[in-house]
């Protein structure tokens, strides 16, 4: 997580956006409806390796088919790459 709160500010995010990101903060509403929506979906296929279905339409009514997959696999990559490292104790470089 640590990377994540280095290289925020980086990317654009307020200092309210990376506290949601470190779960001191609820979903907040700088982000936009496709944000939540996105976010809902990855933390929901990260907790229980599913998305409910009602979520999966919503996001597809304003993603392609095409770029649902690459966000799905994005999401996987991403959880499986913190479950390696976590597993191996491996500590990001900042």
């Amino acid at each position: 997580m640590r990377v994540h709160v280095a290289l925020g500010p980086r990317a654009g995010l307020t200092p309210d956006e990376l506290d949601y990101f470190q779960g001191t903060k609820p979903l907040v509403q700088s982000f936009n409806d496709l944000d939540r929506l996105v976010l809902t979906y990855a933390e929901q296929l990260t907790t229980t390796g599913t998305a409910a279905e009602d979520l999966v339409q919503n996001l597809l009514r304003q993603l392609s088919a095409r770029r649902m997959v690459e966000l799905t696999g994005v999401v996987a990559i991403a959880n499986a790459t913190c479950r390696i490292e976590n597993a191996l104790r491996i500590e990001e470089d900042v």
